[in-house]
């Protein structure tokens, strides 16, 4: 997970977290070890790997539908990677 400040530069000074406490991430940079108040601090979205969890059923030409946990799911939160016809990844944003 990564984190960032709050307010202040958002998307700026992303921090990889190693630990986190109740008030603090522990995060790592420049090879030394800082911790952040959580107050001041949130995590960062990434996109999050779930295709074992997804099913995908084309429904013709280039339309599709993904299935989360059994769910049908919008769009919106996921986005879907073609390789190859059967080389297909589901990623959701966290």
């Amino acid at each position: 997970m990564k984190v960032q400040r709050k307010e202040i530069y958002p998307g700026r000074g992303q921090y990889d977290v190693l630990e986190e406490s109740p008030s603090f991430f522990i995060v790592t940079t420049g090879g030394e070890h800082q911790l952040l108040p959580k107050e001041d601090y949130e995590p960062v979205q990434e996109w999050v790997d779930v295709t074992h969890e997804c099913r995908v059923e084309w429904t013709g030409g280039p339309t599709h539908e993904v299935y989360h946990k059994g769910n049908y799911v919008s769009l919106n939160n996921y986005r879907i990677t073609r390789h190859c016809l059967k080389d297909i990844k589901v990623e959701v944003k966290r």
